[in-house]
């Protein structure tokens, strides 16, 4: 697998699709590059939060945990259902939301949940926690009684302290232009990223893409051959304080934030994959 195959890999991985990723540093990694998967992920999970049910009588109590490796971090979510005031437990209790991580009160993160979806690691430090999350459950309770289905809302809020260091090596950024057509990839570490790949999607479920002139001019992005789900930018390398533009066209944003959003990634050979939104559906 060469460099462009491996940064293409974590792209599809961020955007979730179901493909089993693996992401290492090849050959041309670096020490530094080492010494980042030698590290130990921290993982920091939050004492639960009870919701109440649409129905009398049933909850659900969700946590949240933080999983970063220096580089990147995610947030995902776990939860129980119950019904009868808890005399009850559905087998099954599926939960996800938004979460913002704020510092002293200023957003630093956010993101969805889910440990695929991974946005840039802020550093070590003390934050606020806060998930807009919404659990649900299956019919069928842990005591073989047939029961019907909860559906559970609300917000939680927790301090948690995060102690990894930033990683030394690569540190990309992603920003996008105030119209939208612009996005940009800014190496902020002290190494170059080798073999980074920008990759952009509709929101929603997938379609093919046809045309990539459709979506932009710049010859270095192309739709993916394996899927035609995505316009792919091989970047190639980003020295440290570099940035790279790949500019859309204006039909591409308003066709596809006045439907189902479009959504982006972008990652290298040395550096995991992160994603974020360009517009969420219906933006524009």
């Amino acid at each position: 697998m060469n460099k462009m195959t491996r940064a293409r890999a974590a792209m599809a991985a961020v955007v979730g699709f179901a493909i089993t990723i693996v992401m290492a540093g090849g050959a041309g990694g670096s020490a530094a590059a080492a010494g980042r998967a030698a590290a130990e992920p921290e993982k920091t999970c939050t004492s639960t939060e009870t919701f109440d049910g649409q129905n009398v009588g049933k909850k659900a109590n969700v946590s949240l945990c933080v999983h970063t490796d220096g580089r990147g971090m995610s947030v995902t979510a776990a939860a129980d259902c119950f019904w009868a005031w808890g005399a009850g437990k559905y087998n099954y209790c599926y939960v996800d939301g938004d979460w913002q991580l704020l510092r002293n009160g200023e957003p630093v993160a956010n993101g969805k949940t889910g440990e695929w979806n991974r946005v840039l690691y802020p550093g070590p430090g003390t934050y606020t926690l806060v998930g807009d999350m919404h659990a649900r459950a299956s019919q069928r309770a842990s005591d073989g009684y047939g029961e019907n289905g909860i559906s559970a809302s609300g917000r939680m809020e927790r301090t948690i302290t995060l102690t990894s260091p930033i990683a030394d090596g690569p540190r990309l950024t992603g920003t996008v232009s105030d119209d939208g057509r612009g996005l940009t990839v800014t190496n902020n570490g002290n190494a170059t990223a080798t073999g980074v790949a920008m990759q952009i999607r509709p929101g929603g479920r997938p379609s093919e893409i046809d045309d990539v002139t459709e979506w932009t001019d710049d010859k270095r992005c192309k739709v993916e051959e394996s899927f035609r789900y995505f316009v792919i930018c091989d970047l190639g390398d980003v020295a440290a304080g570099a940035s790279e533009t790949v500019t859309l066209k204006d039909r591409a944003i308003w066709g596809h934030c006045r439907g189902e959003g479009l959504d982006w990634s972008y990652g290298a050979e040395n550096f995991p994959g992160l994603g974020k939104a360009i517009c969420r559906p219906g933006g524009y």
